[in-house]
């Protein structure tokens, strides 16, 4: 990941003034040394070493198999018992060197727990096959029954795989979910959301087959001893090492079957597109630019569907919208998208010169966090969940940062020193969350429900250092409904169905929605239809709203496709709709860059309108004509704009039928087809 953009010249200077800002906050902390991370990853060196430790520990376990040979031949055959300690002394060695592999193997790579476990089932698989060639080598009936072992676990997992039911992941009764559900079983609940990776019977099968193999390959060193082909003192240790090698072999075949731990709940696929930089626009170098991003599903179904914005450094964006627009989504796509579980992520997320979608184990600085409507509080002390386990200064930053948000030296104490921060209150684990937050110094905040489980105390605390953090020339992007936190907004962005349909600076949206009227913003296509007929409806949600819901959908269309008319293939154009329910009525808005429609292009439009009758095709404008009781068309801050009035009906008033003024199915001509399709 490359290093994060520095703040600029004019950033120090400002975060200098913020030392005496009247509301109150120590803004020290602010200009204070980033804190270094690095992402998930393993270094080129562990596997190797790995591959030792792991190693090393199997070799000793079969050289204590190897023992018993001697044990056999120089202690029990010639019946001396001094022989036998003093094998036993030396068996103590391969028993240390068992302990020392394994302890320096978690030494060495401790933080890489899954990945240890992992490379030790293929390295003591390989050492496994390594015994097999030279049981092989001594006698080929020697190593038979490994073969014969691993074959028979590979097709037991086959067939348990394909016909046995699976075990369900909770570990409770039907008839004691009902106590999960009440919050009574904190345990079932548990064990609910940590589904196991492995079958209930995959151990049960590898012990079982271990066994046989040990079984069988005691019958054949016996027959082999017995027709003197081998020694009889090898008959116990073919054996162990039988039983040893099937197990590993069992594990290896096991685990190549199931998911990797590590990779279980990460996205289907992420792909980064090129974006070229924009010379009109400054944005790039600084700010954060995101284009192109989509989200599609298991179906190609999109989730989130082609979100272009920019925002500039010290700027807020807020994102509106109804519940299911994708708002979530959008946040955990612009900073993790290889956490979004089995999707398909595309597009391009830069903050400055940052690649945010890029991994890397090299130390770098916070690019960007995210904070969720639940804050992650891990299992440990408050101070450990403040400071990232980490002590000293930064610790004692980060009770400075939590002091600004609680504004007492009692409640910080009372944080920190919690043995279990989650047993703290919602309140308190999300000031621990937010100064910790802080702490890390992002250029980007990206903040989900924050006044979710927040009292009004805290949330004055949350505006007033976010003010501070703009000045110092961080952004941030808030999912909100709280209005203290919209009034920081510097622009709003509503989402709808994972689209996009409207953008712009916070107060000309708020303005026009404290009017009543809602927009769309798209590109100037047709492409854009199905996104524009999807917003239409959603204005449309009463029972009987059909004819309504068709009437405006077409209007909506035949009035894009009017706007396409004129437009060069590849401009880049955008359009706005802007929509505005009445009593008895509706108004559409096209407001787009064209030359405006004259006098002569209506009164022809109105009377293509008026004469064309049964299944003749309309042009766009005439269409809208057909549906339409008045269009008009006027030209406002070098902006086109048709207005166009629809006669509605409330379904609840007319019993779900429409009066005679709105026109029904079939009454007009030229949209019929868009009609159908809406």
């Amino acid at each position: 990941m490359s290093q994060n953009a520095q703040p600029t010249t004019a950033d120090t200077s400002n975060n200098h003034q913020m030392m005496s800002d009247p509301t109150g906050l120590d803004t020290q902390d602010i200009s204070m040394d980033p804190v270094q991370m690095i992402d998930r990853s393993a270094p080129t060196w562990a596997q190797p070493l790995s591959w030792f430790f792991a190693s090393g520990s199997a070799i000793c376990i079969l050289s204590i198999c190897v023992m018993t040979v001697f044990f056999a031949d120089l202690s029990v055959k010639v019946q001396q018992p001094l022989v036998a300690i003093l094998l036993a002394g030396l068996g103590v060695i391969p028993v240390l060197g068992i302990l020392i592999f394994e302890f320096s193997h978690a030494k060495a790579l401790a933080g890489y727990r899954i990945f240890r476990e992992r490379t030790e089932v293929v390295a003591q698989a390989f050492v496994a096959l390594v015994a097999f060639v030279l049981l092989t080598f001594i006698h080929p009936v020697l190593g038979l029954a490994i073969p014969i072992g691993t074959v028979l676990i590979f097709g037991i997992s086959r067939l348990l795989n394909r016909f046995s039911r699976r075990e369900p992941m909770w570990d409770f009764l039907p008839s004691e979910a009902i106590s999960v559900f009440a919050g009574r079983d904190n345990i079932g609940k548990n064990l609910t959301l940590n589904a196991p990776l492995a079958p209930a019977l995959q151990n049960s099968y590898i012990r079982a087959a271990a066994w046989f193999a040990l079984v069988l390959s005691l019958g054949c060193s016996s027959w082999l001893a017995a027709s003197e082909i081998v020694a009889p003192a090898a008959t116990v240790a073919v054996a162990l090492i039988t039983f040893w090698s099937v197990h590993a072999l069992g594990r290896f075949i096991i685990q190549g079957g199931s998911k990797n731990p590590l990779e279980v709940g990460l996205a289907a696929n992420v792909t980064r597109v090129r974006v070229a930089p924009d010379p009109e626009s400054e944005v790039h170098t600084s700010g954060l630019r995101v284009e192109g991003l989509t989200v599609l599903n298991g179906d190609k179904a999109p989730i989130i569907s082609d979100v272009r914005f920019q925002i500039e450094p010290g700027q807020v964006l807020g994102l509106i919208g109804p519940p299911g627009a994708g708002k979530t989504t959008l946040m955990q796509a612009l900073i993790s998208p290889y956490d979004l579980s089995n999707l398909d992520v595309r597009g391009a997320v830069r903050l400055g010169e940052t690649d945010l979608w890029e991994r890397s184990n090299r130390p770098s600085n916070v690019p960007a966090l995210m904070f969720p409507s639940v804050p992650l509080i891990l299992p440990t002390s408050g101070a450990n969940n403040l400071s990232f386990f980490e002590t000293g200064s930064l610790l004692e930053q980060g009770k400075r940062i939590l002091e600004q948000l609680v504004f007492a030296t009692d409640s910080v104490d009372k944080i920190c020193l919690a043995p279990d921060a989650t047993k703290l209150s919602a309140s308190e684990q999300k000031a621990l969350a937010f100064a910790r937050g802080f702490l890390m110094s992002p250029h980007l905040y990206l903040l989900d429900r924050p006044e979710d489980g927040v009292s009004e105390k805290l949330m004055g605390a949350m505006v007033a250092r976010m003010r501070q953090e703009c000045r110092a020339g961080r952004s941030f992007i808030i999912v909100t409904e709280n209005r203290a936190m919209l009034d920081i907004c510097d622009k709003l962005m509503m989402l709808h169905d994972g689209r996009v349909v409207d953008f712009g600076p916070a107060h000309e949206i708020k303005a026009r929605q404290s009017s009543g009227w809602q927009r769309f913003v798209g590109a100037r296509s047709l492409e854009t239809e199905e996104n524009l007929e999807a917003w239409v409806r959603s204005h449309f949600k009463r029972d009987g709203d059909e004819i309504n819901r068709r009437n405006a959908c077409v209007v909506a269309a035949e009035l894009l496709a009017f706007s396409c008319q004129n437009v060069e293939p590849l401009s880049h154009q955008s359009i706005s709709l802007e929509f505005k329910h009445f009593e008895g009525h509706c108004l559409i808005k096209l407001i787009d860059r064209d030359l405006p429609v004259s006098s002569g292009v209506l009164s022809r439009a109105e009377t293509e309108a008026a004469e064309v009758g049964g299944a003749g095709r309309l042009s766009p404008l005439a269409a809208v004509f057909k549906l339409c009781a008045t269009v008009d068309a006027t030209v406002e801050q070098d902006h086109r704009v048709i207005l166009a009035k629809l006669d509605t009906y409330d379904p609840r008033k007319t019993g779900g039928k429409p009066p005679a003024n709105v026109v029904q199915p079939g009454d007009q001509s030229g949209a019929i087809d868009h009609a159908n399709k809406a």
